[in-house]
């Protein structure tokens, strides 16, 4: 009966000790934080209005210690792509952004194709859709095998507010991938996009402002009608339901100009400077029963490097949001005179 016993404890022990050490696999990586000095918040805000303050947060899978330098210059890049439009690049706009780089080291470089690399966060393309990245963070015992991005910026980062945060991981490859979303965190969530860094300046750009200028930051949606042969009615609820949290700005399951969400832009005072904007069908991933207001801009996959007024309108509310500032008719005026 004591060896039994014994038999038994020895091998809870070495399950233990074996899930342990599964849980434990990614400590051996570094890590450290750099605040961009690119864009400095205003002298007059104070050091206690740290969490009214929109943060952009930019980490890296898949680079090495001999890849900081590569990851410091796509960090630089994607910081510069994304204050290079309007309303991103409107003075003193730039100035409302903590910026911090957080560097952490890779055992192997590059992420998985099909499989997840040894890798911080262990991203990996796997493979259907063909350009999504995913995450390989759970071990079949389902313990942590990989760094959680929203932890690390919580421990590296005091006093962060990632109800404000854009949280962008940049994986190490040329291959054109991407995922935005996020972790339901009362009432807004805590959002993450992860994408690559294709070689192409402008295709990088065009995920930079659809995937961390729009859908997380700006809480846009995509305005591409082709993806889903689902039921309608599902979108509907979806777009619905996320709207209540002013979500989705830029599309609308009403096929009226006078009642659709931007009908304020197709008003006879505003319909000769925006003729572009309109009704038109398509959003979401669907083809029918939901609308966008503009036939070329980013939130299209191939659209223009530029975001509509009605995405624009929804990214300065989410600041004014954030700050605690009030969005009236004064300051839509002054945003769009």
């Amino acid at each position: 009966m004591k060896l039994n016993k014994l038999n038994i404890l020895w091998t809870s022990l070495c399950v233990l000790l074996f899930l342990y050490s599964c849980s434990k696999e990614y400590e051996s990586i570094n890590i450290y934080v750099e605040k961009s000095s690119a864009y400095t918040r205003p002298a007059s805000l104070l050091p206690t209005e740290f969490d009214k303050q929109p943060n952009l947060v930019i980490m890296g899978d898949g680079y090495t210690d001999q890849d900081f330098g590569s990851f410091k210059q796509a960090a630089d890049n994607l910081v510069r792509h994304l204050f290079s439009v309007p309303p991103f690049n409107r003075s003193p706009f730039s100035r409302y952004f903590n910026i911090y780089h957080v560097y952490l080291n890779s055992p192997e470089r590059g992420i998985g194709h099909g499989k997840s690399k040894n890798t911080a966060f262990r991203c990996y393309f796997p493979g259907y859709p063909a350009d999504l990245i995913a995450f390989d963070d759970i071990n079949t015992f389902g313990m942590r095998k990989a760094h959680n991005p929203f932890e690390v910026a919580q421990e590296y980062i005091p006093g962060i507010n990632l109800n404000n945060t854009m949280l962008v991981v940049l994986v190490n490859d040329t291959k054109i991938g991407y995922m935005t979303g996020f972790r339901n965190q009362e009432p807004y969530g805590h959002w993450i996009s992860v994408i690559s860094v294709p070689s192409d300046q402008n295709e990088f750009k065009r995920l930079v402002l659809r995937e961390v200028g729009g859908k997380n930051f700006g809480r846009l949606a995509q305005e591409d009608g082709n993806f889903y042969n689902l039921d309608n009615e599902i979108a509907i609820l979806i777009i619905q339901m996320y709207s209540l949290y002013g979500f989705y700005a830029n599309i609308d399951i009403i096929n009226d100009e006078k009642q659709v969400r931007w009908a304020h832009f197709l008003t006879p005072a505003y319909k000769d400077k925006y003729p572009h904007l309109g009704v038109y069908p398509g959003g979401f991933g669907y083809a029918q029963s939901v609308y966008h207001p503009d036939q070329d801009n980013v939130m299209l996959s191939n659209g223009s490097l530029r975001y509509n007024e009605p995405s624009q309108e929804a990214i300065v509310k989410r600041v004014y949001q954030i700050h605690g500032w009030v969005w009236n008719n004064s300051a839509f005026t002054t945003y769009f005179p």
